[in-house]
């Protein structure tokens, strides 16, 4: 059955999964203090692939963008992935987890206090762990932080809104592939996306 993403949003509760999400983000301020080149990331995002694909996914990281591309990083977090159904339970299609490996780039916006917006990318794998094992490298989720109170807008981010893509190489959820990449929800204003992401100043 074909069910409008607005309203399937509505009943999913992707609002409140983001508004959940604040005091997750908040938690970064409470991490071991970063050295003064590091950066640390946090997120909880609901993203689409089509209009029959939905990506829960949170977790965080640190990383050093001063080390350039290739250069180590440290984190993970959790995923599902599920679809859109007339009522809920809601059909899910895998959970499991996410280890970040690599940082490919990573362009600084602004900073807010201990907080930055920018858009970072990196390599990740996915280990799903239902319906069946499997194992997903070279994953790459790129983050987008706008930082709202900072100033910055979608437009310096090439008009991408605060949260996150994913690309899983081998699948259909790819660059090219049918129905593509997980690209972040809009939501309406004043939020602007069921997504909040952070960066962190060491």
């Amino acid at each position: 059955m074909k069910v409008n993403r607005r309203e399937f949003l509505h009943r999913v509760g992707a609002g409140s999964i983001a508004l959940a999400s604040l005091p997750a983000l908040m938690d970064v301020l409470k991490q071991p203090a970063l050295a003064q080149t590091e950066r640390g990331f946090t997120f909880v995002t609901v993203s689409a692939a089509g209009p029959q694909h939905l990506l829960a996914m949170g977790g965080s990281g640190k990383f050093d963008p001063s080390r350039g591309p290739g250069s180590p990083v440290s984190g993970g977090g959790t995923f599902f992935h599920f679809q859109p159904a007339a009522s809920p339970p809601f059909p899910i299609v895998a959970t499991g987890t996410w280890k970040a490996r690599l940082l490919t780039s990573y362009r600084e916006l602004a900073t807010y206090g201990t907080a930055a917006a920018g858009i970072g990318e990196f390599v990740i794998d996915i280990q799903r762990l239902r319906p069946t094992p499997a194992l997903i490298r070279g994953a790459v989720l790129q983050v987008f932080c706008t930082l709202g109170p900072a100033g910055v807008t979608a437009a310096q981010t090439g008009g991408e809104i605060e949260g996150i893509h994913l690309s899983m190489p081998g699948t259909e959820f790819s660059a090219g592939g049918n129905p593509g990449i997980f690209r972040q929800i809009p939501s309406p204003p004043p939020a602007g996306s069921f997504g909040l992401t952070v960066f962190q100043l060491g």
